[in-house]
């Protein structure tokens, strides 16, 4: 019994682990896109188009 508690607990561990990294990677992302409207929108700008 308890090898089989240990695995339910690592298991466990590991999907709270792979959940912090989805959320720091959605973060990054969100974090990418926003930079990158900004970019897209100052090229913009600076070739004079209006949104």
């Amino acid at each position: 019994m308890k090898v089989e508690r240990t695995i339910v607990i690592k298991e466990n561990e590991i999907s709270e682990e792979v959940g912090q990294y989805e959320k720091e990677i959605t973060k990054l992302l969100a974090e990418i896109l926003m930079k990158t409207e900004n970019i897209m929108v100052d090229k913009s700008d600076s070739l004079g188009y209006t949104s």
